[in-house]
């Protein structure tokens, strides 16, 4: 432990909790996380379990920013917990699931996808593996659109860290993920195209094609959406899973592991993307939607 720095963050700790006014709860969390990211490893245990008791404390309200900061800091804070400290969280409040307050599910859903994204080696491990994934299952349940598209964000933020790590993707994820397409919400299936874009940007080496099998087929139904934004999303992801601004080499490996009737509309797919596709580069955006836009 750093006295000083215990102290400067206990300083905004103190004015996360006692302040009204909203916005300054909100970046006394954001300079926590920011605090976290520089130097939580420094931090004490005691410092966590009140950053852990106050940050929750706000999972629930209805200020989305506000909501966004704290659960961005009670995520990051588990990167620095040893493993009956983590344990003890992640069962009291990352996967608790036992809420039928849409909001507060919401803020469980946000905290697990800022908790994937700074601590994926510890949630992504074979002691939580399961149990994470089957928690985001349950959030993807939701008949609440602003749960589902985060819960999305959370396949997105697994299946990435598993990408990064050379492990092979969880199947029962990727299948879900891939089925999202169909789902009413416009934001859900676009949330859907821009994972299968991180993914195919997340290694050098193409997905593998049982991967391809799965996703391949979901992304030609999303490039015949009416939509037109889910349309373009749809076809940059179909351009970036297949390499297709390099070549069609992955196309045509794809198209001969497919049926004849899947074969046919991937061609028919890849002969409709609009020439701006070819000439774009997908911008991929931070999936944790925890973390400040600018």
């Amino acid at each position: 432990m750093h006295p000083r720095l215990e102290t400067l963050a206990n300083d905004l700790l103190e004015v996360a909790k006692a302040n009204a006014d909203l916005g300054t709860k909100e970046t006394s969390f954001r300079s926590l996380r920011a605090l976290l990211t520089a130097a939580g490893a420094k931090l004490s245990a005691q410092f966590r379990s009140e950053l852990v008791a106050v940050s929750s404390r706000y999972l629930d309200t209805e200020e989305n920013e506000l909501k966004n900061a704290a659960a961005g800091c009670l995520g990051a804070v588990v990167r620095f917990m040893p493993d009956d400290e983590l344990a003890g969280v992640l069962k009291n409040q990352i996967f608790d699931t036992s809420s039928t307050d849409w909001g507060m599910q919401h803020g469980h859903c946000l905290t697990l996808g800022a908790a994937l994204k700074e601590a994926g080696d510890k949630l992504v491990s074979e002691t939580y593996a399961d149990q994470t994934m089957e928690v985001i299952l349950k959030h993807h349940t939701s008949d609440r659109a602003a749960v589902v598209v985060t819960s999305t964000r959370c396949m997105g933020l697994y299946l990435l860290h598993q990408r990064r790590t050379n492990q092979p993707l969880n199947k029962k994820l990727l299948i879900v993920l891939a089925k999202s397409f169909n789902h009413a919400a416009t934001d859900v299936k676009q949330r859907v195209a821009e994972v299968c874009s991180q993914l195919a940007a997340a290694a050098p080496e193409p997905l593998d094609i049982s991967e391809l099998k799965i996703v391949v087929p979901q992304i030609v139904n999303g490039t015949k959406e009416k939509n037109s934004a889910v349309r373009y999303d749809s076809e940059m992801a179909l351009a970036d899973v297949l390499a297709l601004r390099k070549d069609d080499t992955l196309l045509e490996t794809c198209k001969a592991a497919m049926d004849s009737g899947a074969r046919e509309s991937l061609q028919n797919a890849r002969k409709a993307i609009s020439k701006s596709v070819f000439m774009s580069v997908t911008k991929l955006e931070e999936l944790d939607e925890t973390l400040p836009r600018f």
